[in-house]
């Protein structure tokens, strides 16, 4: 990392100091999506919640659509519903890529609040029936509306946790910027998380070092 401030705010956001989870900061909320996103082996299916920020629809409609991604939604409180868009978005896949539910907890704009342990336990079962050749199967909690002292979606079966950087964390409305973080409890946490970083090199997707440095004041007064 040749950024010192970008480098500081990746480890400020390691809520476990053992575990050292892989973080990542991107140059807007929006940007770290995308990175996540391209991060997944193809061919890439996402299933999104009913309600979500309406840039993520945007992103995959007009663009990442276009190049062989695939996306529907489903009510993410409704656990039948989200087992069964599960079961059919990993047969379609065919023993290949990556599944992506995307949960966004609470949402955007209607605070629907989501059961991450649930979940994530849910997907655990999916993957149990399925044959140990199938593709990846990965949970991605948006949590920007709940931020670390509110919510801590890797320690609850998470894979990944997104957080545009730009709203509380940041907390002065003088800040873009976004964040990943990988889990080092699940396997595909562990797997993409140099992956991440790498996407994010090589498209130009970090964050400045001023943003990083707002960021970093930001998370003083988090608490």
């Amino acid at each position: 990392e040749l950024m010192p401030y970008r480098r500081d705010l990746s480890g400020s956001c390691r809520s476990d100091s053992t575990s050292q989870p892989e973080t990542v900061a991107c140059s807007s909320g929006m940007a770290a999506i995308s990175t996540l996103l391209l991060s997944h082996p193809a061919p890439v299916e996402i299933i999104l919640p009913a309600d979500v920020y309406h840039g993520v629809p945007t992103l995959l409609h007009t663009v990442l659509q276009h190049h062989g991604m695939k996306f529907t939604s489903v009510c993410m409180n409704d656990l039948g519903k989200v087992e069964k868009a599960l079961r059919k978005a990993a047969s379609s896949n065919e023993g290949a890529g990556s599944v992506v539910l995307w949960i966004e907890s609470p949402s955007n704009p209607l605070l629907n609040v989501a059961d991450v342990p649930s979940i994530a336990a849910l997907i655990e079962s999916v993957k149990s029936d399925l044959p140990s050749s199938s593709g990846n199967i990965s949970a991605v909690v948006d949590s920007t509306l709940f931020p670390p002292p509110l919510s801590t979606p890797l320690l609850s079966g998470a894979d990944f946790v997104v957080h545009s950087a730009t709203k509380y964390l940041g907390g002065h409305s003088d800040a873009l910027l976004g964040l990943i973080t990988a889990s080092p409890y699940t396997k595909i946490g562990r797997e993409l998380g140099q992956r991440i970083r790498q996407v994010q090199q090589v498209t130009g997707c970090q964050a400045s070092p001023f943003d990083s440095w707002l960021v970093l004041r930001g998370l003083r007064t988090l608490h």
